[in-house]
C-alpha cells in the first residue's frame, strides 16, 4: 500500500478536456450574415430617400422618427434581452433577433396605400431596431462559447464588423435597384435639414448611415413614380426573403453551445443577472473601461449625423460625404478584423491596444477639427479634399476598430459575469453617451459645437482608460493557467 503514503502536495491539478470544432465557423458565418442583414435593413431608406419621399410621402418628421427608432427600440428591449440571453442562451436570443427582422421586413411588404404604408414601415423599422440588441450583445458570448482564447477577439471582430458592411451594401444596392425621380419640373429643392444618422448595434456601435437623408421637397417630378414604387417593393421583397432565409438557417443550424467547450472559461457557470449586476457595480476597472469606451463611440456616432452641415462652407457635397463614408466603412471593417487577429497574437495587451486606438482617434480628429474650422490656414493644416478624405476615413476606421477590442476587454474584466450582461451594460452606456452628445448639440444653434464635443469626448477616453488600476484579464488568465488535454479523445481537436 505504498501508494497510500504518497504526499498530497505532489498531486497535479485535474486535467480539463477541451474541444474545438469546425462547426464554430458556421456559427460565426450565420451570425455575421444576420448582423449584416440587420444593418442593411435598418439603412434601407437613407440611400433611396429622394425616391422614397416621392413615392411614399415621407416628411422630415418621418425621417427623424425613422432614425430615432434605434435608441428607442434598443433601450426599451435591452432589459428583456439581458434576461433572455442569461436564462435561455445565445440560440434563442439570436432567433429572437432574426424573428424581429423577418417580421419587420414582412410588415413593409404588405400592399397598402402610401398614407397607411408608411406607418407599417415605421413599425418594421422599430422591430428591426429592437433586433440590434442581440447583434450588439451576443457576439462576445458566442465567441467565448465557440472559440478558443487565441481566436476570440478575431471572432468577435468578424461578427461585429461584418455587420457594418451591410451599410455599405445598402448604399450600393438601394440606388442600383431604385431609380431617382425623373424630370422634376420644379427642380430638386433639397432640404438642408440634418437628420440623425441611422444606427444599428448599433446599434449604436458598428453601423452608420452612408449617405445623409435628403428629402425631396418638390412633388412635381414626372412619370416614373409608379416605376419607383414597384422597384421599392421589389427591394423590400428581396430583403424580406433574405430575412426569412437567414431566420430558417438560424433555427436549423445555430446551436447554443458545443458539446465540449473550447476553453475553461466557456465551460464554467456564470453569475445570474442580479448577482452579475451587483458584481459589476463593484468592479472599478470595468467602469473605467466602459466609460472610456462609451465616450469614444458616443462621440463618433453623435457627430457623424451633422458632417454634411459642417462641410457646407468647404463646398463638399452630400454625395462626396456619402462616398467618403462608404470607403470609411469598408476600411474600418477590414482594419478592425485584422486588428482582432493581431490582438489574439498579443494576449493580455488589449487595454494598451485600445489605448493606442484612442490616441490615434484623438490626434486624427484634432487635425480634422483644425482643417474644418480653419484654425491654421497654412499647409498642411489648410482645408483640402484630400486632407478631409484621409482624416475622416482614419477617424471612422479606428472608431470601428475599437468596437470589438472594447467588448472583449470588458468581457475579460467582468468575468465571472456573463458576456451577455456585461456587453449589454456597455451598450446602454454608449447610447447614453450619444444621447448626452445630441442633447448638448440640440441645445445650441451653432453646429460647430459638435467638433469641440468630439475633441472633449475622445480626449478624455485615453487618459480615463489609462487610470484603471491594472490590466485585468481575469477570463484570459483562467484559460492560460489551467491544465488542458485532448489525450482522452485525440480526434476531438479539429482546427
Amino acid at each position: 500500500m505504498e501508494d497510500d503514503k504518497e504526499p498530497l502536495v505532489n498531486v497535479e491539478p485535474p486535467v480539463v478536456l477541451l474541444r474545438t470544432t469546425r462547426y464554430r465557423w458556421l456559427i460565426l458565418a450565420i451570425f455575421a450574415l444576420f448582423s449584416l442583414l440587420q444593418s442593411a435593413v435598418w439603412d434601407t431608406w437613407g440611400p433611396i430617400s429622394v425616391s422614397a419621399t416621392q413615392v411614399i410621402g415621407f416628411t422630415d418628421h418621418d425621417y427623424d422618427l425613422l432614425s430615432n427608432w434605434a435608441p428607442i427600440g434598443i433601450m426599451t428591449t435591452m432589459p428583456f434581452f439581458i434576461w433572455l440571453i442569461n436564462n435561455k442562451g445565445a440560440r434563442l436570443s439570436v432567433i429572437f433577433g432574426g424573428t424581429l427582422v423577418a417580421m419587420g421586413t414582412g410588415l413593409r411588404c404588405i400592399p397598402l396605400p402610401s398614407s397607411t404604408w408608411k406607418y407599417f414601415i415605421h413599425a418594421g423599422q422599430l422591430l428591426s431596431a429592437m433586433a440590434g440588441c442581440p447583434v450588439l450583445g451576443a457576439a462576445p458570448l458566442i465567441s467565448n462559447t465557440w472559440f478558443p482564447p487565441n481566436e476570440r477577439v478575431f471572432a468577435t471582430s468578424c461578427m461585429v464588423l461584418i455587420g457594418n458592411i451591410g451599410n455599405a451594401a445598402s448604399f450600393l444596392i438601394g440606388p442600383a435597384i431604385v431609380n431617382r425621380p425623373n424630370n422634376c419640373t420644379g427642380g430638386q429643392n433639397l432640404s438642408t435639414t440634418t437628420h440623425a444618422t441611422y444606427t444599428d448595434r448599433n446599434e449604436v456601435m458598428t453601423n452608420v448611415t452612408l449617405a445623409p437623408i435628403v428629402p425631396l421637397t418638390t412633388t412635381s417630378c414626372s412619370d416614373n413614380t409608379e416605376e419607383m414604387r414597384k422597384q421599392i417593393k421589389y427591394y423590400l421583397y428581396g430583403e424580406f426573403a433574405i430575412a426569412v432565409l437567414i431566420l430558417v438557417s438560424i433555427v436549423i443550424f445555430f446551436r447554443n453551445k458545443p458539446d465540449v467547450p473550447p476553453s475553461v472559461s466557456a465551460g464554467i457557470e456564470r453569475l445570474d443577472i442580479l448577482a452579475g449586476l451587483k458584481t459589476l457595480s463593484k468592479k472599478y476597472s470595468f467602469w473605467v473601461v466602459t466609460i472610456s469606451f462609451a465616450l469614444a463611440c458616443g462621440a463618433f456616432y453623435g457627430w457623424f449625423g451633422i458632417v454634411t452641415v459642417l462641410m457646407t462652407p468647404h463646398n463638399v457635397s452630400e454625395t462626396e460625404v456619402g462616398n467618403v463614408a462608404f470607403v470609411m466603412t469598408i476600411c474600418g471593417s477590414v482594419l478592425g478584423i485584422l486588428t482582432g487577429w493581431f490582438a489574439d497574437r498579443i494576449k493580455g495587451k488589449l487595454k494598451w491596444l485600445l489605448f493606442s486606438c484612442y490616441i490615434i482617434m484623438a490626434v486624427v480628429f484634432l487635425y480634422l477639427a483644425i482643417i474644418i474650422l480653419d484654425w491654421i490656414n497654412v499647409p498642411p493644416f489648410k482645408f483640402t479634399e484630400a486632407g478631409f478624405w484621409v482624416s475622416f476615413i482614419l477617424f471612422g476606421s479606428f472608431s470601428s476598430v475599437i468596437q470589438p477590442l472594447g467588448m472583449e476587454l470588458t468581457a475579460d474584466i467582468a468575468y465571472p459575469v456573463s458576456e451577455g450582461t456585461s456587453i449589454s451594460v456597455v451598450t446602454w452606456f454608449i447610447m447614453l453617451s450619444m444621447f448626452i452628445f445630441l442633447l448638448i448639440l440640440n441645445s445650441v444653434p451653432n453646429q460647430d459645437i459638435s467638433i469641440y464635443l468630439v475633441l472633449i469626448f475622445t480626449g478624455l477616453a485615453a487618459p480615463f482608460l489609462a487610470i484603471s488600476a491594472k490590466n485585468e484579464n481575469v477570463r484570459l488568465e483562467l484559460d492560460k493557467n489551467t491544465r488542458t488535454s485532448n489525450r482522452h479523445n485525440p480526434s476531438s481537436i479539429v482546427n
